[in-house]
C-alpha cells in the first residue's frame, strides 16, 4: 500500500514539475517575442520625413559595409578644410556636386569632384539603392512622385536618388570623439541612425560590420552613446548652416558663435577698475557705477540639445526694476517697473559640450550700471528649436528703496519690493533661472563661495556660477564718480 502511495505521489509531482516547465517556457517565449514586436519604431508613428531620414541612414549603412566607402567617408570626414571643429559633410558634397551644400562647402566642391576619381561615393551609394530598392519604400515613393513615368530607367532612378538627398539638404554627422586621435582607423563596425526633427533624448541604432550587409539594433541610443561609439547619424542641414539661405529668416541666425579662447583684456588704466576681490555692496552708494559681465561659460553636456543635433543654441535674458515707475503701496512696500532685456543669442558647436569641453567667450554685459536699488535680478536661458512650440516664463526682480524725510523716495540697500515679468520665446524651450542678488554677487567674486568652486583666470580666483547645466562667472568693473 504504501509503495503504490509513493508511485501515485512521485507521478503526481512529475506532471506538476512538467506544468510548471511548460508555463515557464510559454512565458519566456511570450517576452521574447514581446522585446522583438518592440525593438525598432513603428513606420506609421513617423512622418514622411522622418521616413526618408531613417532610410536614408540604412542605406547609407548598407552602403558603408564595403570597406572602401567606409574609409572614403572617414577620410572626407577629417578634413579639417570641412569643419574644423565637427565631423560633418553634405551629402551634395559627398557626391562631388554643387547643390545641398554646407556653408564654405561650395570652394571644395571642385577638390572634392577630383576625390571621386579615386573612388566614387556617388555611385556606390546608388548601386546599393538599386540593389535593394524593396528596402526603401519610402524613397521610391518620393522619387516617383519627382520623376516623369517615361524615365524609369536604373540610371535616371540613380539620378533621382541623388537629386532628392540634395534638394533635401541632407548630411552626415559622425560625432565619435575617441579619446586617442586615431582609435577610430580600423574600425570595423559601425552603426547609422537620423536625426528625428524633433526634441527628442533617444532614438535606435542600426548596426553594421564590414563585408556583412545584416544589420542588428540598438534600440535605445541618446548623445552620450554617439560620442563613445562610432555611429554616422543622417540628418538636414541646419538652416543657417546652408550655404544657400534663401528664404532663412536673417533673425533665425543672429546668434553668436562661441569660440575657444584664453584671451583676457587687461583693465583700462583710468575710468572703470576690475574688481578682483569680493566687496560688500553696501559700500558701493549709488552716486557710484559697478557694470558687470559674463565674460565666459562652459556648457556641461548636451542634455539641452536634443538628439544627433550638431549646435546648442541657447537665448539669455534677465528681468531686474531698474528704478523707473517708482511708487509706494498702499501696504508701505515700495516697488520699481520690472523690465525683461535680452542678454543674447549664441550657438555653441557640439565640440564643446562634452568631450572638448571648455570655456568659451561670452562677453555678455549683464548689466552696465548696477544700482543699490536693483536688489535682485533674474536671469533666464532658453534652447531654440526647428519646431513652431514657444517657451514662456516669469522672471522677477526686487527693487530696494525707502522714505527720507526731506529727500523722499531713494535707494537703499534693503528690498523694498518685488515686481514680475513674463517672456516668452518662440520656436524654445525654457531650462532654467537664477536669481542674482547684489549683495551675494559681490560678496563672492572670488573664493569658493556657495557653489564651493572657483577657477582662475589671469591671476583671479573667479567664484564658478551656475545656471542649470551652465558654469559661468561674473566680472565687475568699479568707477568711483564721487565728488
Amino acid at each position: 500500500m504504501i509503495d503504490k502511495c509513493q508511485v501515485h505521489l512521485k507521478n503526481r509531482l512529475n506532471m506538476k514539475n512538467y506544468i510548471y516547465k511548460l508555463l515557464l517556457l510559454i512565458l519566456i517565449v511570450g517576452c521574447s517575442k514581446e522585446d522583438e514586436i518592440t525593438l525598432e519604431p513603428i513606420n506609421s508613428d513617423l512622418t514622411d520625413q522622418q521616413i526618408l531620414l531613417k532610410e536614408t541612414s540604412k542605406l547609407l549603412g548598407k552602403t558603408l559595409t564595403d570597406v572602401n566607402a567606409l574609409n572614403h567617408l572617414k577620410e572626407i570626414l577629417k578634413a579639417k578644410d570641412l569643419d574644423e571643429d565637427q565631423q560633418i559633410i553634405s551629402f551634395g558634397l559627398l557626391f562631388g556636386d554643387n547643390k545641398g551644400l554646407r556653408k564654405k562647402e561650395s570652394s571644395l566642391q571642385k577638390k572634392y569632384k577630383q576625390k571621386s576619381i579615386t573612388y566614387n561615393f556617388k555611385e556606390a551609394f546608388t548601386k546599393t539603392y538599386e540593389k535593394n530598392k524593396e528596402e526603401f519604400s519610402t524613397i521610391g515613393n518620393l522619387i516617383k512622385s519627382k520623376t516623369s513615368a517615361k524615365t524609369n530607367s536604373a540610371s535616371s532612378s540613380s539620378k533621382s536618388l541623388v537629386n532628392l538627398l540634395e534638394d533635401e539638404n541632407l548630411q552626415i554627422y559622425f560625432p565619435y570623439d575617441p579619446e586617442f586621435e586615431d582609435d577610430d582607423k580600423s574600425i570595423n563596425e559601425f552603426g547609422v541612425t537620423f536625426n528625428p526633427l524633433e526634441l527628442v533624448d533617444t532614438n535606435i541604432s542600426w548596426n553594421y560590420t564590414v563585408d556583412n550587409e545584416e544589420v542588428s539594433y540598438t534600440s535605445v541610443i541618446d548623445n552620450d552613446y554617439l560620442d563613445d561609439n562610432p555611429v554616422f547619424v543622417v540628418g538636414k542641414i541646419e538652416p543657417c548652416d546652408l550655404n544657400d539661405q534663401i528664404g532663412v529668416p536673417a533673425k533665425l541666425c543672429s546668434y553668436v558663435e562661441l569660440k575657444e579662447s584664453n584671451f583676457v583684456p587687461d583693465p583700462l588704466p583710468v575710468g572703470p577698475v576690475l574688481l578682483t576681490y569680493s566687496v560688500n555692496h553696501n559700500e558701493i552708494p549709488e552716486t557710484d557705477i559697478i557694470s558687470t559681465n559674463i565674460p565666459r561659460i562652459k556648457v556641461n553636456g548636451t542634455s539641452y540639445m536634443g538628439f544627433g543635433g550638431t549646435r546648442q543654441k541657447l537665448k539669455f535674458f534677465r528681468a531686474t526694476s531698474d528704478g523707473s515707475d517708482i511708487k509706494q503701496n498702499s501696504d508701505g512696500s515700495i516697488t520699481a517697473g520690472t523690465f525683461d532685456y535680452e542678454l543674447g543669442y549664441i550657438s555653441i558647436k557640439r565640440k564643446f559640450l562634452k568631450r572638448k569641453l571648455r570655456w568659451l567667450n561670452l562677453n555678455f554685459q549683464l548689466d552696465p550700471d548696477w544700482n543699490m536699488s536693483e536688489n535682485t535680478q533674474s536671469m533666464a536661458v532658453f534652447s531654440i528649436h526647428h519646431f513652431s512650440t514657444d517657451a514662456s516664463y516669469e522672471l522677477k526682480g526686487k527693487s530696494g528703496f525707502k522714505i527720507d524725510p526731506i529727500k523722499g523716495i531713494v535707494p537703499s540697500a534693503e528690498i523694498s519690493g518685488e515686481g514680475k515679468v513674463k517672456i516668452s520665446v518662440g520656436n524654445a524651450k525654457f531650462r532654467a533661472n537664477v536669481e542674482l542678488s547684489r549683495r551675494q554677487v559681490l560678496s563672492t567674486i572670488t573664493g569658493p563661495g556657495i557653489t564651493g568652486r572657483q577657477e582662475l583666470f589671469d591671476g583671479i580666483n573667479y567664484n564658478i556660477k551656475k545656471i542649470g547645466v551652465i558654469d559661468y562667472y561674473l566680472e565687475h568693473y568699479y568707477t568711483d564718480l564721487t565728488d
